[in-house]
């Protein structure tokens, strides 16, 4: 992990930078979390059929 501390201009903490950071990590958490919802609630929705087998014959005479 770096532990460098950001600076602005003025040589304060650049407060700024760190919300922008916060932001993108924000993002891609939300972004992963929709997604896994999204695909956990499209499984429990999912219709399985049972396959079903017909054999198309000629009837016997």
């Amino acid at each position: 992990m770096n532990n460098d501390i950001k600076f602005d201009q003025h040589g304060n903490i650049d407060v700024d930078y760190y919300i922008v950071a916060a932001k993108r990590e924000r993002d891609a958490y939300l972004s992963e979390m929709f997604a896994d919802m999204k695909k956990s609630i499209a499984k429990k929705l999912s219709l399985r059929l049972p396959k079903i087998s017909v054999e198309l014959r000629r009837p016997a005479h």
